[in-house]
């Protein structure tokens, strides 16, 4: 989705009329007007929303399902579900941890994955240090975090 200036505007409006707070409620209130900038984000379909939604609730289960891993001798808690590294980026598909963790080749594609979500946070979470004045901090974090990322790299190639 493709966030235009007028859609900007439209959000700050919005905020600016509710002592500069959103809500998705009133977002979606003003979008529900055929003629805001902000009504072609929706999908107005009710079925097609709503099986958009249970899809959303689905994934959000998947993702926290958690399973007790014993490594050496602690025991980690870890989510028992993930994407499916295999999977074409178009399409839907988890995998259960134990069933990748004796494939070191999609073991490693998994945490590669998993790291570029990190770095997607972390940079909008930098961000927003930035513009709060608290970046200091996530300098040495975000240094971390990319060279554990180079090291994952290397052990692909």
């Amino acid at each position: 989705m493709k966030v235009t200036e007028e859609i900007k505007q439209a959000l700050q409006a919005l905020a600016d009329a509710n002592d500069n707070r959103l809500t998705v409620d009133l977002v979606i209130a003003s979008a529900r007007d055929e003629n805001s900038p902000l009504n072609a984000s929706f999908d107005w379909d009710v079925e097609k929303a709503a099986m958009n939604h249970w899809r959303d609730t689905a994934r959000r289960l998947i993702r926290k399902v958690t399973i007790e891993y014993k490594v050496e001798k602690t025991i980690v808690e870890a989510v028992s579900y993930i994407r499916d590294p295999r999977c074409d980026p178009l399409k839907q598909g988890y995998v259960s941890v134990s069933s990748i963790r004796t494939d070191e080749e999609v073991a490693h594609e998994a945490l590669v994955m998993e790291f570029a979500r990190v770095r997607t946070l972390l940079d909008r979470a930098h961000g927003l240090a930035k513009v709060l004045g608290m970046e200091a901090d996530f300098k040495i974090l975000i240094a971390q975090v990319k060279k554990i990322n180079a090291t994952l790299e290397l052990r692909g190639r």
